[in-house]
């Protein structure tokens, strides 16, 4: 995407920049890529002194993207803040149908779904639910006999379990 480089300085600008002259007059801009752009701005040049000593004002940086481009660059991150990307390739897909249809290149890598361990596991945690079941009863009923839970505390806590 191309943005617009400001001067805001009096003075133009003048810049080697990536092996090419940039010049920008005053109150006046460019188009730069964006990428491009940040790299421009952010790039040091070292001060120019006059003939007191003191820093050239005609050589002051006082560049800037102008401010409507900074904001379509915004509503562009917004909109693709979370793009869905394909994790056995890393391609980005704009829509799931899109995605699947990457995934679906994919599926000869993918594990075989096995139902019977599935049921297995299933079955596993019925019999440990079962299992807890009984052992809360049987430590409900050690903490009657050692007089560590009321009947009626017991019996309000295993309603909450």
């Amino acid at each position: 995407m191309d943005v617009r480089v400001v001067n805001t300085n009096i003075h133009p600008y003048r810049e080697r920049f990536r092996d090419k002259d940039i010049v920008i007059e005053a109150n006046s801009h460019i188009l730069m890529d964006q990428d491009e752009a940040y790299y421009f701005l952010e790039t040091f040049c070292p001060p120019v002194k006059d003939a007191q000593g003191r820093r050239d004002p005609k050589f002051f940086k006082k560049l800037n993207i102008h401010p409507e481009d900074l904001k379509k660059i915004r509503e562009d991150a917004v909109k693709n803040a979370n793009p869905m990307v394909c994790h056995a390739n890393g391609q980005k897909a704009a829509t799931k149908e899109e995605l699947a249809q990457l995934l679906g290149n994919f599926s000869h890598m993918l594990a075989d779904r096995d139902d019977s361990a599935e049921s297995e596991v299933k079955k596993a945690n019925k019999d440990l639910k079962k299992e807890n079941k009984e052992l809360k009863s049987r430590l409900e009923i050690i903490e009657e006999k050692l007089g560590l839970r009321d009947t009626e505390d017991a019996i309000s806590s295993t309603e909450s379990l």
